[in-house]
């Protein structure tokens, strides 16, 4: 295994980008762009609205329709 991809949806109307690793000796080959491919494009909560928190990556991320959020996004920070 090189990489993982991980979610977190009710399955009906929004879905968590949780996780999304690929490991160091295989970034650079389009494979975290495959995966999130599959998840987000061609898996079922293709239709529903997504979100994750990151600090990285925002470029591979806007290819697949993610943005800042608008005002009406609040967040709760955990303790």
């Amino acid at each position: 295994m090189v990489g993982f991809a991980r979610a977190i949806s009710d399955g009906i109307g929004i879905a968590c980008l949780a996780d999304l690793f690929v490991l160091p000796t295989h970034e650079g080959r389009g494979i975290a762009t495959l995966m999130l491919n599959e998840m987000i494009e061609n898996g079922p909560g293709r239709d529903i609205h997504w979100f994750l928190f990151t600090a990285d990556a925002h470029g591979l991320y806007r290819k697949f329709g993610f943005e800042a959020p608008d005002a009406t996004a609040m967040v709760r920070p955990a303790r």
